[in-house]
Order: structure tokens, then C-alpha cells, then sequence
């Protein structure tokens, strides 16, 4: 049985490195998780064809603890991965922290994205190590540039733990590669060791030079030396990466060997010789070419034939002896009946050196083996600090700042992220973020369409993304930005249905808002970009409000943009509660009813009586017919004189609006600390004549929450 609890311990057992054992404690009684393991290894075993070498892997228990939750919608609706338009841009979270160097630091980097740490202690730590490398520009420049001659470490831990269940000629070519890029990688670790043996400081700096002086290390290379020789290094091309293989191993470990190089090396003078007689026989300038598709050629400039034939001559005109000729750019590739004969025989020398030298390579593999544990912990140190080189760069422009950890939320004069990094006509207009436990912690943003809402909500996620992975963000130093570790931030803000699910607009709407209260932990983050929209106006308006008041009573921080206009009545009745507004104006130099959007949200909620029907305008300057725009002002009187007779308040709706606004002014006066018992008592009495007076006649009933304090 592949799906087995006692299987999957076994295999852990006996594929797991001897410096990671300790994981057999914690997987013991974890049915699920060992079930999975022996499934998938089975999966790689007889699918994939990859089987794993004893005692190599290094084997974690990872559980969904310290780290925020982010659901793949919110990370695809804030730009996080991946722009939402253009996908090979990089327009996304993703795109402007991507400094990596390196392979593992760019994976390293996706996954704290994705699931940033909670723990504080491991954000300050990287946030002492970024600030140190940001005010030592000069040791960031030494390891930017070191991790960038770096070989891919991944697949160098792949040398050492996967055996292959039989050889081809490009396995053995790829060992070859990887056993080059594992000694020319450890070669460049005495750099990273001067680097960050220049006084630094920073405790995640130090225990990463901790790891890098490790003594595996030199022994590890003193072996490589012994079989590969010293000036075996990585190349760009494969004529010159062949030659690197076919002169890897060292004079003199086999003769054999020795012997079918120089047969080699024989065949490639000869192949120069035959193409040089064959330049002087035609005249002309004929040089021998390599790739890995052709092997050895010709090729001659097509500038060359062009003027010796004319501008019209064509690959066709070439004599029968240019076999196979084809046009690359500028140059024309041949060969010839001799060439293809001795490139057939260097071909052959060149497979029997390769499995020659796969067979030493192959003893030297299993030496490593045994030290495969430091590599693993040379993996985890390197991309660590390619992470935080990588947030060093980027907080080092001009207005970034260190974040802080509190149970608040206080950023002023903050950017969303991208904008900050694209070239955008005119300045981005910078905004505050406050948001409190208590006091502040929901926010109804409303504004006309296009004035900034839904681009303020992923500004906010995205500086706490940022914070918490532990890099500096776009906002004013003084004061120093303030947030609150999240545990999970959730989005509901799109528009769209579910074929598959058999959901509408609404139904989806509902779905996802449910799944949101249902999931919200104590310290969550919430954006919502219009509630209650898939419906009709009053049904949405009503479940927005009831939803909204059910988000205001948690201790999340959440942030509503919504047309709903009487969702601002939510602050004189919810404690909590707080309306902000986008700044919009009217152009009025412009004839046609511009709007002029200041993208500045300020506090309260501000009547648009010089916007009023903004969205007309707007209409207006999209050109619809003149007809339609008189209509619709037509249609909007008489919908506003409507509005007005129904929305008449009942006498019993007042005698409510007052007993809620009586016990949220009572709640917030017994919550103050800066007054005597006897000076609340005063102010109670006070509230209680008030509201007394307020049943006698309801056109005076407004009980002030400010009245006494």
C-alpha cells in the first residue's frame, strides 16, 4: 500500500540526512503528512524516474505556525506574484524586490512573500541585518557581486542525492557541469567569509559567516582538487563548457583516459587543418564553428559572398561540395564530406572521455556524500543572505523606512510600493494609514470612481507584506512606521462569477465574505473593494451595512471602499468606526465637466455637492451620445425626489439612533483613564437629562457623543 503512515516513516528514516534525524520526533503520530511523503517519493520513484541516494535529504516538518496566511486570491487581486495585466512584467511585489542573485535566494524570496513571517523577533533580526548592509554599501557590493558568479545550489544538491537508474550521455555531461559548478562555488566562499569578516554587527549576518567557516567546506574542495583539475571552470558557451568536461579530470588518475584526450585533441587539429586547406582551395575566409545541434563546421561571412557574387546571390549558388548550408544572421553555416567524417570520430572520442570520466566522478560523488548535510546548510545560509542583500538594495533608495511592531498600525506619508518603483508622469501622491484595536479598526473609504480607492486598499497590503518580511517600505522616517503583526490578511474585491461552481456574481460575493468572518483570526487584515454590489441597490446597501457591522465588531483591521453613501452614518452609531474620503474636485476651467483627482484621502466623509452625479461627468468625457447624459440627469432627479419621501425617519428609528449613540458615548467615557470617578458621574448625569429631553421632543434629539469631555 503506497498511502501508508508506517511506509512514509521508513523511507523518511532511511533517506534522511544523519544531521537532520531529529525530524523522526516530530513526524512520529503525523499520519497525513508521512502517508504524503511515501506517496510522493513513490511518485518520483516510477513517474519521474528519480531515485534518491541514502542518508541525502534533508527532511523538515513544516507546520503553518509563524507565518501569515494569504489565500491565492488576495495575493493574485494585490499584484503580489505577478502583475494583473501584463504577466512578463514586473509590475508586481515580486518584480521590485527581485534583486536575487541567485536561484535559491529568488525561491526563498517567493515563499516569505507568500507567507511572511509573524515571529518579531525574526523580522528585527532582518531588519538589523538590512540596515547594516544599507549603511555598508560597500560590503552589500562584495556580496551582490560574489552570490552572482554563484552556481545554481539546488541542482548542485541534487548531484549529491539523486541517483539516476540509468546513464545517457547528457546525465553524465550534466554530473560533469555540476561537479565544475560545486568546485568553482566553493572556491568563491572565502570572498562572502572576508566580506562579513569586515565588522558586522547584525546576529543573522554573523550565524550566516557562522555556516560559511564551517571546516566541511575546504575539506569538501580539497577532495574535488584531487580528481578535478584546478583550472576547470564554468563557461557561457557549450564549445567551450565541452572542453571544460572533456579536460575536467586531472592528468594522470587514469591512463586510459589520457590517451583518448590526446586522441581527441588530435582530431580537432586535423578538423583546423582540413578547413584551412579548404579556405585556400575556394579563397575563401572559412573558419571552423561548434554548437551543440551541427558539432563542427564552416562558416564564412554572408558580407563576404555578397560582394564576390553580388547582392543577389543566394545559398543555392554555392558549389555541390558546401553541404547542407543554412544562413545564421550574418554568417553562413556549411560543412563538408571530410568535416562530417572527423567531427563522426570526435563525436565518438568525446562519449568514450565523458563515461570515463563519469566512472571517477561517480567515486568522487560518493565521497561527498557523506558531507551533504554542510551543503544543505550552505543552501539555507546562501539564500538567506541573497534575501537579505536583495531587501538592502531596495530600501537603500530615498524614501524607505525601518518598520516597527506594536498592536497599531501608524504609517505617514506612505506609497503603494510598485507606483513608487514605475515611471509615472507627475509625483505619486503619498497617504496615511491609522488603524487602532479599539478606536479605529474599520474604515469606510468612499470617493468617486477612479480617485484612488482600490489602489489605497493593496497599498496597505502590501506594506504589511513588506514590513513583516523584513525590508524597509515607502513612507516618512519621522515618525518611525508603526504595524501590527498580522496573522492572515483577506480581499474581496472581485466582480466576477464561478462557472464551475454554479455561483453568480452575488453568490460568489456572499461565498467569499462568509469564508472571511468565518477564517478571521484576532489580528487579520481586511480589504473590501465594494459589498453588495451583485444585487439591487437596497439589498446591497443593507447587507453591506449588517456585514460591516459584523467586520466592526472583531478586533481586525478592516478597510471598506464602498459608493454606499449611508455606510458613513456607521461611525455615530459603531465605536470604531471611521470615515475617510478621496479628495475629487471639479474642473472648472474645463467646459465639459472634468473631475480633477487629487488621489488624497483626508478624514470624514466630505459631501460632493460641486461633483454631485460624478459619475455623469465622467460619461461626459467619455464621449456618450448628449441624448443619454440629459436623460440620465432627467432620470436622477426624479430618483433623488424619490429617495428623499421614502427615506423619511420614523419616530422610532430616532428613539434607536439615540439609545445606540447614549451607550457608545457611555462606553467610550467609562473607557477613559484621565478622569475622576466624580467628573464621570457629572458627565453621565448630564447625558442622562439630555436624553431625557430628547423623548419629549424628538426634533432636539441629538445626544452629543463629545458633550462633558
Amino acid at each position: 500500500m503506497v498511502f501508508s503512515e508506517t511506509r512514509g516513516l521508513q523511507m523518511v528514516k532511511h533517506l534522511c540526512a544523519p544531521e537532520f534525524v531529529s525530524v523522526e520526533l516530530q513526524l512520529l503520530h503525523k499520519f497525513y503528512a508521512l502517508s504524503a511523503t511515501s506517496c510522493l517519493l513513490k511518485y518520483l520513484e516510477f513517474m519521474e524516474n528519480i531515485l534518491f541516494a541514502p542518508k541525502s535529504l534533508k527532511i523538515e516538518f513544516q507546520a503553518s505556525i509563524n507565518s501569515m496566511i494569504i489565500d491565492v486570491d488576495t495575493a493574485k487581486h494585490v499584484e503580489l506574484l505577478a502583475p494583473s495585466i501584463k504577466a512578463k512584467s514586473s509590475a508586481s511585489l515580486f518584480g521590485i524586490l527581485k534583486k536575487c542573485a541567485t536561484g535559491c535566494g529568488t525561491k526563498l524570496l517567493r515563499v516569505n512573500l507568500f507567507q511572511p513571517p509573524t515571529k518579531e523577533s525574526l523580522i528585527e533580526d532582518r531588519l538589523d541585518a538590512v540596515s547594516e548592509l544599507i549603511n555598508r554599501p560597500e560590503v552589500l557590493s562584495t556580496i551582490q557581486s560574489t552570490l552572482g558568479r554563484f552556481a545554481d545550489l539546488d541542482s548542485l544538491l541534487s548531484l549529491c542525492a539523486i541517483v539516476p537508474k540509468s546513464d545517457s550521455i547528457s546525465t553524465v555531461e550534466q554530473r560533469i557541469n555540476q561537479i565544475i559548478a560545486l568546485k568553482h562555488t566553493l572556491e568563491l566562499l572565502p570572498n562572502l567569509i572576508t566580506s562579513l569578516n569586515l565588522e558586522i554587527h547584525a546576529s543573522l549576518l554573523q550565524d550566516i559567516l557562522q555556516v560559511l567557516e564551517d571546516e566541511a567546506y575546504p575539506l569538501m574542495l580539497e577532495q574535488i582538487q584531487t580528481v578535478i583539475s584546478k583550472e576547470a571552470h564554468i563557461a557561457k558557451s557549450s564549445a567551450a563548457m565541452k572542453l571544460q568536461r572533456c579536460f575536467a579530470i586531472r592528468d594522470g588518475i587514469n591512463g586510459l583516459l589520457d590517451v583518448a584526450r590526446k586522441t581527441y585533441c588530435d582530431l580537432v587539429i586535423e578538423m583546423e587543418k582540413l578547413v584551412k586547406d579548404f579556405a585556400q582551395e575556394q579563397g575563401l575566409p572559412i573558419r571552423v564553428g561548434f554548437n551543440a545541434t551541427r558539432g563542427y563546421h564552416m562558416q564564412v561571412q554572408k558580407n563576404f559572398l555578397t560582394q564576390i557574387k553580388g547582392r543577389n546571390f543566394k545559398i543555392k549558388q554555392l558549389p555541390e561540395e558546401f553541404i547542407n548550408p543554412k544562413m545564421c544572421k550574418s554568417m553562413i553555416t556549411f560543412t563538408t564530406e571530410a568535416l562530417i567524417r572527423a567531427d563522426q570520430q570526435s563525436q565518438t572520442a568525446l562519449r568514450e572521455i565523458s563515461l570515463m570520466s563519469n566512472v571517477i566522478i561517480q567515486e568522487l560523488i560518493c565521497d561527498l556524500r557523506g558531507r551533504i548535510g554542510a551543503l544543505y546548510k550552505l543552501t539555507d545560509a546562501v539564500s538567506h543572505l541573497d534575501l537579505l542583500a536583495s531587501f538592502a538594495d531596495v530600501s537603500q533608495h530615498p524614501g524607505f523606512a525601518r518598520p516597527r511592531f506594536c498592536n497599531i498600525m501608524c504609517v505617514k506619508e506612505s506609497q503603494h510600493p510598485i507606483l513608487s518603483h514605475m515611471d509615472m508622469p507627475g509625483d505619486i501622491v503619498s497617504n496615511d494609514v491609522l488603524a487602532t484595536p479599539l478606536e479605529a479598526n474599520f474604515h469606510v473609504l468612499t470617493g468617486p470612481n477612479m480617485s484612488g480607492k482600490s489602489t489605497y486598499l493593496k497599498q496597505i497590503v502590501l506594506l504589511q507584506i513588506m514590513a513583516q518580511c523584513g525590508c524597509f517600505i515607502p513612507a516618512a522616517d519621522d515618525p518611525q512606521p508603526v504595524f501590527r503583526l498580522a496573522d492572515s490578511i483577506f480581499s474581496r474585491v472581485s466582480m466576477s462569477d464561478s462557472i464551475e461552481s454554479n455561483s453568480s456574481t452575488f453568490a460568489m460575493e456572499m461565498k467569499e465574505t462568509a469564508y472571511i468572518l468565518n477564517s478571521l483570526g484576532s489580528t487579520s487584515i481586511v480589504i473590501m473593494d465594494e459589498l453588495g454590489r451583485g444585487t439591487s441597490p437596497d439589498e446591497g446597501a443593507a447587507l453591506c451595512w449588517a456585514i460591516s457591522e459584523a467586520f466592526a465588531k472583531t478586533s481586525a483591521f478592516t478597510f471598506l471602499a464602498t459608493h454606499f453613501s449611508m455606510m458613513t452614518k456607521m461611525q455615530e452609531i459603531s465605536l470604531g468606526v471611521l470615515n475617510h474620503s478621496f479628495v475629487t474636485e471639479l474642473n472648472m476651467q474645463d467646459h465639459e465637466g472634468g473631475l480633477v483627482h487629487t488621489h488624497k484621502l483626508v478624514r470624514g466623509h466630505h459631501e460632493l455637492t460641486t461633483l454631485a452625479n460624478y459619475g455623469v461627468h465622467l460619461a461626459t468625457r467619455l464621449h456618450f451620445p448628449p441624448q443619454a447624459i440629459d436623460r440620465a440627469h432627467a432620470m436622477i432627479q426624479v430618483l433623488q425626489s424619490n429617495d428623499k419621501v421614502a427615506t423619511e425617519v420614523a419616530e422610532e428609528d430616532v428613539m434607536k439612533m439615540n439609545y445606540l449613540r447614549l451607550f457608545v458615548t457611555l462606553k467610550k467615557l467609562a473607557q477613559k483613564e484621565d478622569m475622576e470617578m466624580s467628573d464621570k458621574l457629572e458627565v453621565a448625569k448630564n447625558l442622562q437629562r439630555q436624553f431625557s429631553s430628547s423623548q419629549e421632543d424628538d426634533d432636539d434629539a441629538n445626544i452629543d457623543e463629545n458633550d462633558g469631555y
